[in-house]
């Protein structure tokens, strides 16, 4: 379906078995994706808010510039590329494995975050960072305060978090 994304505020697909793919959506202030049974790929957003809500699939992410909130039960989120931290951005997973971009400019100490997953790996690319995570168990985390109105709460059951 085509539709030219300056006649719309908001866009909301839902699908119980199949992918869902969304290309070129950057004049769109909010986003609704949910699917019970497939993969979710959004090439990039850039807006207010993209929500995805999924039970069963891989969620692929290009590009964003906004506020984001993903919940999977099963599957990979193979690829975010965050723009800017806007907002408070969750990102929770059950079962799968997190792989983010987080912007080179980004000073840790002006976000707030809370990233942890409870069996599982954190990799950071920031030494400073890999010098604060903390071991439970079999899982990590990393925390640091709220500092406002910008933050990242990303949590993982069973898997790995890789951010870049």
């Amino acid at each position: 379906m085509n539709i030219p994304p300056k006649l719309l505020k908001q866009v909301q697909i839902n699908t119980k078995n199949g992918n869902i793919d969304v290309k070129n959506l950057n004049e769109i202030n909010r986003l609704f994706l949910s699917s019970n049974v497939g993969n979710i790929n959004v090439d990039s957003f850039m807006g207010e808010f993209v929500n995805i809500d999924a039970k069963n699939g891989a969620i692929n992410l290009g590009t964003v510039d906004g506020e984001v909130k993903i919940k999977n039960r099963t599957g990979n989120l193979n690829s975010l590329t965050f723009v800017d931290i806007k907002g408070k951005n969750s990102i929770k997973l059950s079962n799968g494995n997190v792989k983010i971009t987080l912007p080179n400019e980004l000073k840790f100490n002006d976000i707030g975050y809370h990233i942890s997953t409870n069996n599982g790996k954190i990799i950071l690319k920031n030494e400073l960072l890999n010098k604060q995570i903390t071991k439970r168990g079999v899982g990590q985390r990393i925390i640091n305060r709220s500092k406002g109105n910008k933050e990242l709460n990303l949590s993982v059951s069973v898997g790995s978090i890789d951010i870049n």
